[in-house]
């Protein structure tokens, strides 16, 4: 999508791949088209001007826009800095990351319909309060050596707690 930074919206919205998320965009040295890559072993193209003409994807309000003064911090920290990736919600398609949909005491590396490193796929760890804290408070990188996760800290303790606090209430699994 191409978003105006001015206005806060979405001037452009098109499926970029067929499968997963986009890891870079790069214009052509002469501007005229743009270049994504991602999950796949492949690199798509588009001429720029024909962007407006694409089919839109889904059109569903995108978090990442929404104005951060009117978020409690719980739900601004997951915003920006987890919802490009995670999902709270059943599902991990067209994500970096795996659905965080019953989070707590869950195993790591266990979501069925995610690819994970060899470093979570059978991991020891169960999310819980205490490592969700420490994932953030060390960063993924120091926590789970081999992660794909990028490095993301959260340095201040109260946006960690305001964070798992959220997380707790938003990732309960649901009776059916």
């Amino acid at each position: 999508m191409v978003v105006d930074t001015n206005e806060m919206t979405i001037s452009r919205d098109f499926r970029a791949t067929l499968n997963g998320p986009i890891w870079a965009l790069a214009f052509s040295p002469d501007g005229k088209n743009i270049h994504a890559g991602g999950i796949e072993n492949i690199v798509y193209s588009w001429p720029v001007a024909t962007l407006d003409q694409s089919e839109a994807m889904a059109g569903t309000p995108r978090s990442f826009l929404e104005k951060p003064e009117t978020l409690k911090n719980g739900e601004r920290q997951f915003k920006r800095k987890c919802s490009i990736c995670h999902t709270l919600t059943e599902g991990s398609a067209r994500k970096a990351g795996p659905s965080l949909y019953g989070l707590f005491g869950r195993r790591a590396g266990t979501v069925a319909d995610y690819t994970y490193s060899d470093t979570l796929d059978g991991a020891d760890i169960i999310w819980s309060s205490d490592t969700i804290n420490a994932l953030f408070d060390l960063g993924p990188d120091h926590y789970i050596p081999g992660t794909k996760m990028p490095m993301q800290r959260i340095a201040k303790q109260s946006d960690r707690d305001d964070l798992i606090d959220y997380l707790r209430t938003n990732t309960v699994q649901k009776e059916k």
